[in-house]
Protein backbone atom coordinates (compact mmCIF):
# COMPACT_ATOMS: atom_id res chain seq x y z
CA UNK A 1 0.00 0.00 0.00
CA UNK A 2 1.65 3.53 -1.53
CA UNK A 3 0.79 5.53 2.04
CA UNK A 4 2.54 9.07 2.14
CA UNK A 5 4.72 8.90 4.59
CA UNK A 6 6.31 12.47 5.34
CA UNK A 7 9.47 10.34 6.69
CA UNK A 8 9.66 7.94 3.04
CA UNK A 9 7.73 5.02 1.83
CA UNK A 10 9.41 2.24 4.29
CA UNK A 11 8.09 4.32 7.18
CA UNK A 12 5.34 1.59 8.26
CA UNK A 13 7.96 -1.30 7.64
CA UNK A 14 10.07 0.49 9.90
CA UNK A 15 7.62 0.65 12.90
CA UNK A 16 6.53 -3.12 12.36
CA UNK A 17 10.33 -3.78 12.98
CA UNK A 18 9.73 -2.08 16.41
CA UNK A 19 6.59 -3.24 17.10
CA UNK A 20 6.36 -6.52 15.56
CA UNK A 21 3.33 -6.16 13.59
CA UNK A 22 0.10 -4.48 12.93
CA UNK A 23 -1.23 -5.64 15.88
CA UNK A 24 1.90 -4.58 17.71
CA UNK A 25 1.73 -1.44 16.86
CA UNK A 26 -2.04 -0.85 17.38
CA UNK A 27 -1.33 -2.41 21.24
CA UNK A 28 1.31 -0.15 21.63
CA UNK A 29 -0.76 3.13 20.69
CA UNK A 30 -3.14 1.92 23.27
CA UNK A 31 -0.71 1.48 25.82
CA UNK A 32 0.68 5.17 25.18
CA UNK A 33 -2.98 6.53 25.47
CA UNK A 34 -3.75 4.40 28.88
CA UNK A 35 -0.56 5.80 30.18
CA UNK A 36 -2.14 9.48 29.58
CA UNK A 37 -4.95 8.66 31.72
CA UNK A 38 -8.71 9.98 30.86
CA UNK A 39 -11.60 8.75 30.46
CA UNK A 40 -13.59 10.80 27.93
CA UNK A 41 -13.11 11.90 24.15
CA UNK A 42 -11.92 15.50 23.82
CA UNK A 43 -14.17 18.01 22.29
CA UNK A 44 -11.36 21.32 22.79
CA UNK A 45 -8.21 21.50 24.69
CA UNK A 46 -9.75 21.95 27.87
CA UNK A 47 -11.90 18.81 27.59
CA UNK A 48 -10.87 15.08 30.01
CA UNK A 49 -9.73 13.59 27.08
CA UNK A 50 -6.63 15.77 25.84
CA UNK A 51 -4.04 14.43 27.40
CA UNK A 52 -4.99 11.01 25.32
CA UNK A 53 -4.60 12.90 22.49
CA UNK A 54 -1.44 14.37 22.95
CA UNK A 55 -0.24 10.89 23.94
CA UNK A 56 -1.34 9.98 20.53
CA UNK A 57 0.58 12.90 18.75
CA UNK A 58 3.69 12.05 20.58
CA UNK A 59 3.53 8.45 19.37
CA UNK A 60 2.28 9.47 16.53
CA UNK A 61 5.97 11.37 15.84
CA UNK A 62 7.86 9.13 17.78
CA UNK A 63 6.95 6.10 15.58
CA UNK A 64 7.76 8.27 12.25
CA UNK A 65 4.17 6.99 11.13
CA UNK A 66 3.00 10.78 10.19
CA UNK A 67 1.46 11.60 7.05
CA UNK A 68 1.21 14.00 4.42
CA UNK A 69 -2.64 15.35 4.97
CA UNK A 70 -2.92 16.57 1.42
CA UNK A 71 -1.75 13.35 0.01
CA UNK A 72 -4.17 10.89 1.68
CA UNK A 73 -7.00 13.34 1.58
CA UNK A 74 -6.82 13.29 -2.76
CA UNK A 75 -6.32 9.50 -2.33
CA UNK A 76 -9.62 9.31 0.19
CA UNK A 77 -11.46 11.63 -2.53
CA UNK A 78 -10.61 9.45 -5.73
CA UNK A 79 -13.04 6.70 -4.63
CA UNK A 80 -15.00 8.19 -1.50
CA UNK A 81 -18.00 5.89 0.03
CA UNK A 82 -20.62 7.57 2.17
CA UNK A 83 -19.00 9.16 5.36
CA UNK A 84 -20.33 7.69 9.19
CA UNK A 85 -20.65 9.18 12.17
CA UNK A 86 -16.85 8.78 13.31
CA UNK A 87 -15.12 8.33 10.14
CA UNK A 88 -14.65 9.80 6.58
CA UNK A 89 -13.99 6.81 4.29
CA UNK A 90 -12.98 6.06 0.51
CA UNK A 91 -11.69 2.15 -0.85
CA UNK A 92 -8.68 1.32 -2.18
CA UNK A 93 -9.69 -0.97 -5.11
CA UNK A 94 -6.59 -2.11 -5.86
CA UNK A 95 -5.81 -3.23 -2.65
CA UNK A 96 -9.16 -4.36 -1.71
CA UNK A 97 -9.22 -2.51 1.21
CA UNK A 98 -11.13 0.27 2.42
CA UNK A 99 -9.28 3.37 4.13
CA UNK A 100 -10.69 5.67 7.16
CA UNK A 101 -10.31 9.11 8.75
CA UNK A 102 -10.95 9.55 12.13
CA UNK A 103 -10.57 12.87 14.35
CA UNK A 104 -10.70 12.27 17.87
CA UNK A 105 -11.21 16.09 18.16
CA UNK A 106 -14.72 16.22 16.10
CA UNK A 107 -16.71 18.93 18.07
CA UNK A 108 -18.74 22.09 17.23
CA UNK A 109 -16.35 24.78 16.91
CA UNK A 110 -19.25 27.24 18.09
CA UNK A 111 -20.78 25.48 21.37
CA UNK A 112 -17.10 23.15 21.83
CA UNK A 113 -19.88 21.07 22.26
CA UNK A 114 -18.68 16.99 21.18
CA UNK A 115 -20.73 15.55 18.45
CA UNK A 116 -22.15 11.85 18.86
CA UNK A 117 -19.44 8.92 19.24
CA UNK A 118 -19.85 5.35 20.21
CA UNK A 119 -16.76 5.17 22.09
CA UNK A 120 -15.91 7.11 25.24
CA UNK A 121 -12.78 7.43 24.92
CA UNK A 122 -9.60 7.45 22.40
CA UNK A 123 -8.53 4.35 24.43
CA UNK A 124 -11.65 2.55 24.21
CA UNK A 125 -11.45 3.41 20.18
CA UNK A 126 -8.08 1.70 19.84
CA UNK A 127 -8.47 -1.44 21.61
CA UNK A 128 -12.08 -1.92 20.50
CA UNK A 129 -10.13 -2.23 17.17
CA UNK A 130 -8.13 -4.91 18.87
CA UNK A 131 -11.78 -6.77 19.83
CA UNK A 132 -12.83 -6.26 16.43
CA UNK A 133 -10.27 -7.98 15.14
CA UNK A 134 -10.01 -10.98 17.85
CA UNK A 135 -14.07 -11.51 17.62
CA UNK A 136 -14.78 -11.07 14.09
CA UNK A 137 -11.97 -12.63 12.39
CA UNK A 138 -11.44 -8.72 10.98
CA UNK A 139 -8.27 -6.99 9.66
CA UNK A 140 -8.42 -3.12 10.57
CA UNK A 141 -4.71 -2.13 10.74
CA UNK A 142 -3.48 1.29 12.22
CA UNK A 143 -1.88 2.86 9.28
CA UNK A 144 -0.35 6.68 10.75
CA UNK A 145 -1.98 9.84 11.34
CA UNK A 146 -2.00 13.63 9.81
CA UNK A 147 -2.28 16.80 11.47
CA UNK A 148 -4.56 19.21 10.09
CA UNK A 149 -5.49 22.61 11.53
CA UNK A 150 -4.20 21.53 14.91
CA UNK A 151 -5.73 18.62 14.81
CA UNK A 152 -4.50 14.63 14.72
CA UNK A 153 -6.51 12.82 12.33
CA UNK A 154 -6.10 8.68 12.83
CA UNK A 155 -5.88 6.68 9.47
CA UNK A 156 -7.00 2.91 9.60
CA UNK A 157 -7.78 0.32 6.78
CA UNK A 158 -9.75 -2.67 7.13
CA UNK A 159 -10.83 -5.46 3.73
CA UNK A 160 -13.62 -4.21 1.58
CA UNK A 161 -16.64 -6.70 1.59
CA UNK A 162 -17.96 -7.50 -1.61
CA UNK A 163 -21.86 -7.60 -0.12
CA UNK A 164 -24.49 -5.20 0.83
CA UNK A 165 -26.31 -3.97 4.25
CA UNK A 166 -29.38 -5.88 5.88
CA UNK A 167 -32.43 -4.81 6.82
CA UNK A 168 -33.09 -4.97 11.20
CA UNK A 169 -34.80 -7.95 11.27
CA UNK A 170 -32.52 -9.84 8.59
CA UNK A 171 -29.73 -8.42 11.09
CA UNK A 172 -30.83 -10.16 14.09
CA UNK A 173 -31.68 -13.09 13.13
CA UNK A 174 -28.29 -13.90 11.35
CA UNK A 175 -26.14 -12.64 14.44
CA UNK A 176 -28.34 -15.27 16.33
CA UNK A 177 -27.59 -17.90 14.29
CA UNK A 178 -24.07 -17.05 14.43
CA UNK A 179 -24.51 -17.41 18.28
CA UNK A 180 -25.13 -13.80 19.09
CA UNK A 181 -27.54 -12.90 21.78
CA UNK A 182 -29.99 -9.54 21.29
CA UNK A 183 -28.46 -7.47 24.12
CA UNK A 184 -30.89 -4.03 25.84
CA UNK A 185 -31.48 -1.96 23.70
CA UNK A 186 -30.98 -1.01 19.82
CA UNK A 187 -27.85 -1.62 18.28
CA UNK A 188 -26.68 -4.21 21.42
CA UNK A 189 -25.63 -7.98 21.21
CA UNK A 190 -23.58 -10.38 23.44
CA UNK A 191 -20.73 -12.30 22.41
CA UNK A 192 -19.20 -15.27 23.64
CA UNK A 193 -15.50 -13.42 24.45
CA UNK A 194 -13.90 -16.66 25.37
CA UNK A 195 -11.85 -16.52 28.27
CA UNK A 196 -13.17 -12.92 29.09
CA UNK A 197 -16.97 -14.10 29.30
CA UNK A 198 -19.76 -12.57 27.40
CA UNK A 199 -19.09 -9.14 26.17
CA UNK A 200 -21.89 -6.27 24.88
CA UNK A 201 -21.05 -5.71 21.45
CA UNK A 202 -22.46 -1.78 21.07
CA UNK A 203 -23.48 0.30 17.73
CA UNK A 204 -23.97 -2.81 15.53
CA UNK A 205 -26.48 -1.48 13.62
CA UNK A 206 -27.40 -2.34 9.88
CA UNK A 207 -25.02 0.93 8.42
CA UNK A 208 -22.53 -1.48 10.66
CA UNK A 209 -22.55 -4.27 9.16
CA UNK A 210 -22.54 -6.69 5.59
CA UNK A 211 -24.07 -9.94 4.70
CA UNK A 212 -21.48 -11.16 2.51
CA UNK A 213 -21.69 -12.41 -1.22
CA UNK A 214 -19.35 -14.88 -0.72
CA UNK A 215 -20.07 -16.01 2.86
CA UNK A 216 -23.55 -15.62 3.41
CA UNK A 217 -22.98 -14.22 7.05
CA UNK A 218 -23.21 -10.92 8.50
CA UNK A 219 -19.69 -9.20 9.23
CA UNK A 220 -19.87 -6.66 11.57
CA UNK A 221 -17.87 -3.15 10.94
CA UNK A 222 -17.39 -0.32 12.61
CA UNK A 223 -18.43 -1.93 16.25
CA UNK A 224 -18.00 -1.25 19.63
CA UNK A 225 -17.57 -3.19 22.81
CA UNK A 226 -19.17 -1.89 26.00
CA UNK A 227 -17.30 -2.43 29.38
CA UNK A 228 -18.36 -1.05 33.04
CA UNK A 229 -15.25 0.41 33.74
CA UNK A 230 -11.58 0.47 32.33
CA UNK A 231 -10.19 -1.88 34.32
CA UNK A 232 -12.61 -4.12 33.51
CA UNK A 233 -11.80 -3.36 29.29
CA UNK A 234 -8.12 -3.81 30.17
CA UNK A 235 -8.79 -7.12 31.98
CA UNK A 236 -10.94 -8.69 29.17
CA UNK A 237 -8.05 -7.79 26.60
CA UNK A 238 -5.41 -9.15 28.90
CA UNK A 239 -7.70 -12.34 29.41
CA UNK A 240 -8.22 -12.52 25.50
CA UNK A 241 -4.19 -12.02 25.33
CA UNK A 242 -4.43 -9.38 23.16
CA UNK A 243 -3.08 -6.65 25.36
Amino acid sequence: MNLPYVSGPDALEKAYAVFGDAAGLLRSAARAVEQAGGDHQSGHQDAPGEPEIRALEAFAHDTGLILDAEGIRKMMASDPLSPGIEHQVGVLRGEKRVIKDYDPRLFDPETFEIFYKPTDSLFDYLTDILLANHLFDDDIQLEGFYQSEGNLHIIITQPFIEGRHPDAALLVSKLEMQGMVVGPGPAKFYIDGGAAGRLLVTDLHEDNAILGNQTDLILPIDVHFSFPSREQRIAALKALELY
